[in-house]
């Protein structure tokens, strides 16, 4: 028993003895100083990649937009590779930007710059292990709306159609326009329009991809805001009965759309007035003209038409009836209004008027003898109907000599015929 005892005790410092020496070996070596201080001293790790052998992306066809950056993910073989020592590079730098992921993740971003086709290079140690072709597209349009300062337009209008589009960063944004109807507004190629005539127009903006928008347009007319009457007759000069007066009427503003004009008179027995504006005068009083535009807008012309004058033709005579020695040199004559005027003239009367006529003799000697008559007469109605006669007699009496206070005697006719 004792010896059993004794061989387990030297058994167990043999294997402790073992494992002392075991990690002494594994213990890192120390140096000691003068002080007989321990100083730790590390060998560098060392660390070990494995080299990339392959790349693959996916069948798929890569597109990005522009202005956008996307992932293009790839997978790395042995699947224990790293993308550390990975180079990556885009044909055209124009095109689309390519960087690998900065966090180690197996994948590139690709940035869209301009609208075409890249291919996207993965280098190893100056080894190119993998290609792939992008494409970098437009952003299209997935909507249009048009915009305008008003839809309500008048006629000669101009302006200008806004588009804008969703998603907001478009960047092909060329567009056709076209109008419903191009005789009542007409669109140009850069969104500018015209209003031709009254009526309604849809406006349509549409892209080459198949999306559109529409603005509905109303034209309306412009409307008359007041009328100017103007006449070329001269208002000095009476506007008498049969007169004939042209009126012209003008619609402002200039550009208004209906122009049209309905002429009133006030009184039709007095002035009648046609459709193109002539007035004219059927009898004496006061009258008004009024000129009316399509929307209402009124202005009057106020017209007095006096009494005309009704012309006559003066037939007169003077015929001595008897001469008691009186004279042998005599002369006569006739007077309208105290004014001379002879036998076949032509007078204007106006109904209401009053007027004198008359006439003389006189016997042209040494001590002339002289002797008249006239009369005063007012005009009427019925006078200017038809012809009416004044007559009397001249007496001239003797003034001297041994025949004085005899008499000559003339007899005075004078006859008024109107002219129609």
């Amino acid at each position: 028993m004792k010896h059993f005892i004794h061989l387990f005790l030297v058994s167990f410092l043999l294997a402790n003895l073992c494992s002392v020496n075991a990690v002494a070996e594994n213990t890192p070596k120390t140096a000691t100083s003068s002080e007989n201080t321990m100083i730790a001293t590390t060998e560098p790790m060392r660390t070990e990649f494995t080299q990339v052998e392959k790349i693959t992306f996916s069948d798929e066809a890569f597109s990005v937009q522009v202005g956008h950056t996307q992932d293009l993910d790839f997978e790395l073989l042995p699947q224990e590779a790293t993308c550390s020592g990975l180079e990556v590079t885009s044909s055209s730098p124009k095109i689309a930007i390519a960087e690998l992921d900065a966090a180690g993740s197996p994948c590139i971003h690709i940035t869209g710059i301009a609208p075409g086709k890249s291919t996207i290079t993965i280098k190893a140690s100056n080894k190119v292990i993998a290609k792939k072709q992008i494409s970098v597209v437009d952003v299209l349009p997935e909507q249009i709306n048009i915009t305008a300062d008003t839809t309500d337009v008048y006629i000669g209008d101009k302006g200008t159609l806004s588009i804008s589009f969703m998603p907001e960063d478009v960047t092909s944004s060329k567009v056709t326009w076209k109008s419903s109807s191009a005789k009542t507004v007409r669109v140009n190629k850069d969104g500018t329009f015209q209003a031709l005539s009254v009526g309604e127009a849809d406006i349509t903006v549409s892209h080459s991809n198949g999306v559109s928008g529409t603005i509905h347009l109303n034209v309306l007319p412009i409307l008359a805001e007041r009328v100017e009457l103007t006449s070329k007759w001269d208002a000095e000069k009476p506007f008498y009965r049969n007169n004939s007066m042209q009126l012209t009427a003008t619609v402002l503003p200039e550009n208004t759309t209906d122009k049209t004009i309905t002429w009133s008179s006030s009184n039709d027995s007095i002035a009648t007035v046609s459709p193109k504006g002539l007035v004219k005068a059927l009898s004496a009083g006061n009258v008004t003209i009024t000129a009316t535009t399509s929307n209402g807008i009124k202005e009057a012309f106020s017209i007095n038409i006096p009494i005309s004058p009704q012309k006559f033709r003066l037939s007169a005579s003077i015929t001595m009836v008897s001469n008691d020695h009186v004279g042998s040199h005599w002369s006569n004559g006739f007077e309208f209004n105290h004014e001379p005027i002879r036998s076949g003239s032509t007078l204007s009367l106006i109904p209401g008027e009053e007027f004198t006529v008359g006439g003389w003799a006189e016997d042209a000697d040494s001590k002339p003898d002289y002797g008249s008559y006239s009369e005063r007469l007012t005009l009427t109605d019925e006078m200017c109907k038809k012809s009416f006669t004044v007559e009397g007699d001249v007496v001239v009496v003797e003034n001297g000599g041994r025949y004085s206070g005899n008499c000559a005697v003339w007899h005075l006719k004078m006859t008024f015929t109107p002219i129609n």
